[in-house]
């Protein structure tokens, strides 16, 4: 399936850059993403992941009723801009030292890949402000697709908050801890 797989080059692009020089300890880390954090990705494949993908705007309908309700109105797909994100794990819309923050955070938090979901609403939940006072919707999809400097830290404890108090009945995929990898 990888090799049909037409968005691995651009997930997989950012940990080639961070482990340019160790092929070894990159092939490790992809691998380790796909069995921890990517388990789900390919469940539909060659159409995009329904189930993560609804999942995402679950938490995003649940935590943020509100803003769900904005974006909707503006008939802003949240299902395209999570599925554009998580084809790049979100190198798109975040920094440098943001993307090594998040990755940083999922690493210190492997044991709990459901993080995963919870990015995105996170993410429209900090930027709320911006989506309510743009008038148009392409300014509004302008900015969620724009690379921005975010505070992490209020992302991840947003996240956490999340993780804590979703009820498991919203989610419609299940994530397995698979790691370590066992030899």
């Amino acid at each position: 399936i990888f090799a049909e797989v037409r968005f691995l080059p651009d997930l997989a692009f950012p940990f080639i850059k961070l482990f340019e020089n160790e092929e070894l300890l990159c092939f490790e880390v992809l691998l380790s993403f796909f069995l921890q954090w990517g388990q789900n990705l390919f469940e539909s494949h060659p159409a995009p992941p329904g189930n993560v993908l609804k999942s995402m705007e679950e938490v995003l309908k649940y935590h943020e009723p509100e803003l769900f309700e904005h974006i909707k109105e503006k008939n802003i797909n949240i299902k395209i801009y999570a599925w554009l994100g998580l084809q790049n794990l979100f190198t798109d819309i975040l920094t440098k030292q943001d993307w090594l923050g998040l990755m940083d955070f999922f690493v210190l938090n492997c044991h709990e890949p459901l993080y995963i979901l919870y990015f995105m609403a996170s993410y429209f939940a900090i930027l709320r402000d911006h989506i309510f006072a743009a008038d148009r919707i392409d300014n509004i999809e302008f900015f969620i697709r724009k690379q921005k400097s975010i505070e992490i830290g209020r992302l991840t404890e947003r996240m956490q908050h999340y993780l804590a108090t979703t009820p498991p009945s919203i989610l419609y995929v299940a994530y397995n801890d698979n790691l370590p990898i066992s030899t």
